[in-house]
């Protein structure tokens, strides 16, 4: 499916979408790491089964990148592609709304690696409450000063899951809890977990919490 949107670089992909289509109480939202496909990321379904009430859709980045640099680098230096990335999420939902009259406390957001982070920059940016939200090895974007600058608002006790290992290369222990204290200062009922050994991965842990929170 194509769901147009006029911010390039992103805008203008594909966007895989599977469950009910014709009368969805629910959806999921579900974005690729960097170097990954929409079709990676969906196949995290086969993990549980798909409520029939739900939709879910998968959108593809351009070149399979959301954003250039890392994530922890101050936001300039991953424009104008982190716009587009976020409003290519703020288009999919509103696309939901407009579509299907599915209201934001039924819909799930999650992500991994790159799709995790720009999951946790959206609610950030987004607060309300959300179905669910699954941060798989990810943070929030920018520069120290960038992610512990506040945004009013509330994510009124949305489930948030935020999971990764210790030891990730890519993503900076530091980060990972300074996103969790961030989200939970704003009310969102935070499941924060540290791993060991798992490396840079998708964990059981945030298949099940998506899981639950979709049932």
């Amino acid at each position: 499916m194509k769901i147009p949107n006029s911010m390039l670089p992103h805008g203008d992909q594909v966007v895989l979408v599977i469950g009910n289509t014709v009368n969805p109480q629910k959806a999921l939202l579900l974005l690729h790491g960097r170097g990954a496909t929409a079709e990676d990321i969906l196949s995290i379904t086969t993990h549980f089964d798909v409520p029939k009430d739900l939709l879910v859709l998968a959108p593809q980045a351009a070149r399979n990148t959301w954003y250039p640099e890392r994530f922890i680098e101050p936001q300039e230096a991953n424009q104008p592609d982190l716009h587009s990335s976020l409003e290519r999420i703020s288009s999919l939902i509103t696309f939901i709304h407009t579509q299907y009259k599915i209201p934001h406390n039924h819909i799930a957001l999650g992500g991994f690696s790159q799709g995790a982070c720009l999951v946790a920059e959206f609610v950030k940016q987004n607060p309300r409450h959300y179905l669910g939200v699954a941060i798989s090895s990810g943070g929030l974007i920018g520069s120290e000063a960038e992610v512990t600058q506040n945004i009013e608002g509330s994510l009124a006790g949305t489930p948030l899951y935020i999971g990764c290992d210790e030891n990730d290369f890519h993503i900076p222990k530091q980060r990972v809890t300074t996103t969790a204290n961030y989200l939970r200062e704003h009310r969102a009922d935070v499941t924060l977990r540290l791993y060991s050994d798992l490396g840079h991965t998708i964990h059981n842990e945030g298949f099940e919490f998506l899981k639950e929170a979709l049932q």
